[in-house]
């Protein structure tokens, strides 16, 4: 399948962390060039540079990696499915899918603060004066992660709905409101994928369902994809098509 060509928009990624990267190895090398000393800030400058300089490296390599990959899938590599939205299409699902992910995390946002008004409220109770810099202090932690949860994909929601709908479904990658996804390395792995039914406010979807490792043990998080009206026949082929492949990929009981 053909992709009409879209300006990848990785790539503007890649080439600030390169900037950055660059800086950073310039940055180790000033102590040097000003003469100075290690004890006087030398050292932690060049560290603190070599920290910077890793960092932009691996965001470089992934971010290429990434780049070159979603290059193939717009120009139709492996490429199952390219849809576009009418624009009522695309307000329903914003708006649905905005509700959605509210009500996903807000109990997440209830137990910080619940936790957070605890800790403060007991620090401010048993020492008035400095706890009730502690009690600011969590409030402004609660404040913090809400515009974490609600803000930043407010902004989002918003951007997106200035833009064309359209989604890549790729083999092994999905490139959909400006994030790619490619399960099968880094440890993120496609776990099974459903159809959803349509609902009063809420037009089908294919639900992928990829799990990842983190710290606190393997996460998962779903990836709803709209089905446009005059794709509901292909939508129902991509099901089978994913259900066989997560089939074949499940590892034996």
């Amino acid at each position: 399948m053909i992709s009409q060509p879209i300006p990848n928009p990785l790539y503007p990624v890649v080439v600030s962390a390169g900037v950055v990267l660059a800086g950073a190895i310039a940055l180790m090398f000033l102590p040097a060039l000003i003469q100075l000393d290690g004890m006087d800030g030398g050292f932690a400058i060049t560290f603190g540079a070599l920290f910077l300089a890793i960092s932009a490296l691996v965001t470089l390599l992934v971010f290429w990696r990434n780049a070159v990959l979603l290059d193939r899938v717009i120009a139709g590599t492996h490429l199952l499915a390219h849809w576009t939205y009418e624009p009522g299409e695309w307000a329903q699902y914003l708006d649905s899918e905005r509700q959605e992910q509210i009500d996903e995390k807000l109990p997440l946002v209830f137990i910080v603060a619940c936790w957070a008004l605890l800790i403060g409220g007991g620090f401010w109770l048993f020492d008035p004066e400095a706890g009730f810099i502690v009690f600011l202090v969590m409030v402004g932690l609660i404040i913090l992660v809400s515009l974490l949860a609600y803000g930043l994909p407010w902004l989002r929601f918003k951007r997106d709905r200035h833009r064309l709908g359209e989604v890549w479904i790729a083999s092994s990658a999905i490139y959909f409101r400006g994030n790619f996804v490619h399960w099968g390395e880094l440890g993120l792995r496609l776990e099974q994928v459903s159809l959803r039914p349509a609902s009063e406010n809420q037009a089908p979807c294919l639900c992928f369902e990829l799990s990842y490792p983190s710290q606190a043990g393997e996460q998962t998080y779903n990836l709803r994809i709209p089905i446009p009206r005059r794709h509901r026949a292909v939508a129902y082929d991509l099901f089978e098509h994913f259900s066989q492949t997560t089939i074949q990929d499940s590892p034996p009981a």
